[in-house]
């Protein structure tokens, strides 16, 4: 099928580290490394600049109604079909939301994992793909085969692939003026274009795919005929993009429901009867014959110690349970089929049974499932770190709320109580995220003995090469603006005493506690990037 150019006759080496624009990398050579493939990847990386002229520009609208567009564009340069039929072979579940989504995804993948365990038939293997961004520790991890990250051979492998076929193919500049001259796709669009690539020419046949944002135009929602598609919690997020009202967000994310797709959300959205009539709208104009597909919080998972914590969870577990049902039942695994009594229909759709009796692999696989990251504790010697990736207000709450309860229950030898916290890019929540989580503590007679602003930069000297960012203002945080208007934000509005520390880099906030405190509870939070940041940090540089 696809056929991809060879552009090995010449030893020739172009050393990118020194070159400054995604134009100038036109790579050249037979030892590509992977170490080359991070400076490519990270040269497609947006601007601050062009973020911050996005948001104030309603212009670019026009080009993000041409995104998908130019997305199977890119597709077939690469060898597929203007159809995308070869996608159809993947199987594919795509998940969408504000809160959950990622969750949602970790736990369908593992549920389907367990599903293998006990599955006999070899022929009947799934050979299971997920892709889920952002990263954590490495940029790999957005693409897993059978729960790992590819390996540096595979990605750089299909990353080459990619890129040098891309370098050698035109596009119509009439029809595609803003893909003249060899230009690539930003960095989740190419990581999404690897991603397909990459699980169809390893044949998995099950993928499943997180949207990066909202979902009508994200780049994933190129998938023709998905199996299922899943709409996880709804909330305020991303409102230069997706819009600022709960209708607007709603409208965008729903854009992933598929005629030919069984389509489910959760029973307890926010303003759930505005945001149900849109979906089937949604559905009734796509010509969906399907009804919505809506669930409940499952009474049987509840006993279920789920391997991501929180009591939240259990929402979305729930979905991830029902879309994996449906995903076996679609592809024919017909052991699995939800029969007539666990379904009520509704005005709004079919309302799952909550009561209903859960298989015991999906239990299982919902207990195995790991995702770093998400309400994750670590302990070392000394420090117990409790880790959670949370960034809107939503899940703030929800993250707050977990460590509260797990001080409650453990923090019996008078620790010290530390916060670790960032968030870089959302100016506007990061009175309401600091003002939460400070009360959130102060109601059940808890307080931090210190509190810890650090920028997300990994290491002293810079950054990690996975983890460079480049859509940040570099002004802000070489000078701790953001940091420093975080610490006056919490003298003013939550305490004026408080013990405030502020670090240049995670790696200096980690050596700061690990030589100040012998016992203490760390919670690190707002920020996914400050949280794998901390990961990394914590491996140590001997193990990158």
């Amino acid at each position: 099928m696809s056929v991809f150019l060879n552009t090995t006759n010449t030893s020739t080496r172009v050393f990118l580290s020194s070159l400054k624009t995604q134009q100038s990398y036109r790579f050249i050579g037979t030892n590509k490394t992977y170490e080359d493939a991070l400076n490519c990847l990270n040269s497609l990386q947006t601007n601050y600049k062009i973020i911050e002229e996005f948001k104030n520009n309603i212009n670019n609208v026009r080009k993000t109604d041409q995104a998908l567009d130019e997305m199977k564009e890119y597709m077939r340069r690469l060898g597929y079909s203007n159809s995308l039929n070869e996608l159809d072979k993947l199987n594919c579940i795509h998940i969408t939301g504000t809160k959950g989504k990622g969750s949602t995804a970790a736990f369908t993948h593992s549920i389907l994992k367990s599903y293998n365990k006990i599955n006999n038939k070899k022929e009947q293997t799934l050979k299971l793909g997920l892709y889920t961004s952002p990263h954590l520790k490495t940029c790999r991890e957005r693409i897993r085969i059978n729960g790992e990250p590819i390996s540096k051979e595979l990605f750089t492998k299909y990353f080459f692939q990619v890129w040098d076929t891309l370098n050698n193919t035109e596009s119509d500049p009439v029809k595609y003026p803003d893909l003249i001259d060899h230009k690539k796709p930003g960095y989740f669009k190419f990581m999404t274009l690897l991603s397909f690539h990459t699980f169809v020419q390893e044949n998995c046949n099950t993928c499943i795919f997180e949207v990066g944002i909202g979902g009508k135009y994200d780049s994933t929602n190129i998938i023709p005929n998905p199996t299922s598609t899943g709409l996880s919690l709804l909330g305020i997020d991303h409102v230069n993009v997706l819009g600022h009202t709960l209708e607007e967000i709603c409208g965008n994310k729903v854009g992933i429901y598929k005629k030919t797709a069984n389509n489910f959300t959760i029973l307890d959205q926010p303003e759930k009867q505005k945001m149900f009539e849109i979906m089937n709208d949604r559905l009734a104009k796509i010509g969906c014959t399907s009804k919505l597909n809506i669930i409940p919080r499952f009474e049987e998972l509840n006993d279920v110690e789920l391997g991501i914590s929180g009591d939240f969870q259990v929402v979305n577990a729930s979905l991830a349970t029902a879309l994996s049902i449906n995903h076996l039942q679609k592809i024919g695994r017909d052991n699995y089929i939800i029969s007539n009594s666990n379904l009520t229909e509704t005005e709004n759709g079919l309302l799952w049974d909550s009561k209903m009796e859960i298989p015991d692999f999906v239990k299982q696989g919902l207990q195995d499932c790991k995702w770093e990251g998400r309400c994750q504790t670590i302990k070392t010697d000394t420090i117990t770190w409790f880790l959670d990736g949370a960034h809107t207000i939503d899940s703030i709450e929800k993250s707050s709320d977990w460590f509260v309860q797990e001080q409650i229950k453990g923090n019996k030898n008078n620790k010290k109580r530390v916060l670790l916290f960032n968030q870089q890019s959302r100016a506007e929540n990061l009175k309401s995220f600091l003002t939460y989580i400070y009360k959130s503590l102060k109601n059940k007679d808890l307080y931090f003995d210190e509190i810890i602003f650090s920028t997300n930069k990994t290491w002293a000297d810079g950054y990690n090469p996975d983890l460079i960012s480049m859509n940040v203002n570099k002004e802000q945080v070489d000078s701790m603006d953001v940091q420093k208007k975080l610490k006056n934000i919490w003298l003013t509005e939550n305490d004026p005493k408080a013990n405030i520390t502020i670090f240049d880099s995670i790696e200096a906030s980690h050596n700061y506690i690990k030589n100040k405190y012998t016992k203490a509870d760390v919670f690190v939070t707002g920020s996914l990037h400050l949280v794998g940041g901390l990961l990394v940090v914590l491996d140590g540089k001997d193990k990158l």
